[in-house]
C-alpha cells in the first residue's frame, strides 16, 4: 500500500502489474496514436490527459482503499488502530523525504528499523527490559 494507507509503497508487481499496464496504456494513448498517425508535430490536449491522469488516480485509489479494508477486515482491532495512525495526514513524511543528511533526514539501518517498529507497533530488536525506574519500559512509558 502506499505510505498514505500505512503502507511502505512497495508493491507486489504481480498485484498491481495489470492495473499499471492499464494505466500505462491509457496515460500514453494520445502519444501512440500521433506515433500511428505519423504526425510531424506531437500536440497533446492536456484538458484529456490531465482528465485521464486524474481517472488513473481515482481507479488506483479504489483499488488501494479496497485492499486497505480487506486488511482492517483480518487483524485486529489494535493493528487496525496501528493502520490508522500510520495513515494518518503526515505520519509518513519521514518514508517519502529526500534522506538529506544536512537536514537530519539521513536514517542509518538501526534508526529506520527502530522507526518501522514504532510506525507498526512492533517491539524493538535489543531494548531495555526494564526502565532505569523499575517499571517495564514501552514506547508509552
Amino acid at each position: 500500500l502506499p505510505t498514505r494507507y500505512g503502507g511502505l509503497s512497495i508493491f507486489d508487481p504481480t498485484l498491481v502489474s495489470d492495473v499499471e499496464f492499464e494505466s500505462s496504456l491509457l496515460a500514453t494513448s494520445q502519444l501512440v496514436e500521433a506515433m500511428y498517425k505519423q504526425d510531424s508535430r506531437l500536440q497533446i490536449d492536456q484538458e484529456v490527459q490531465s482528465e485521464v491522469l486524474k481517472s488513473i488516480k481515482e481507479k488506483k485509489d479504489t483499488l488501494y482503499k479496497s485492499h486497505l479494508e480487506a486488511i482492517k477486515n483480518e487483524v485486529s482491532p489494535s493493528i487496525n488502530r496501528t493502520i490508522e495512525l500510520a495513515s494518518e495526514k503526515g505520519s509518513s513524511s519521514w518514508l517519502t523525504s529526500l534522506p538529506l543528511q544536512q537536514y537530519g533526514f539521513r536514517l542509518n539501518k538501526q534508526e529506520f528499523h527502530d522507526a518501522l517498529c514504532l510506525r507498526y507497533d512492533f517491539k524493538i530488536k535489543d531494548s531495555a527490559r526494564n526502565c532505569a525506574c523499575g517499571e517495564l519500559f514501552s514506547v508509552e512509558h
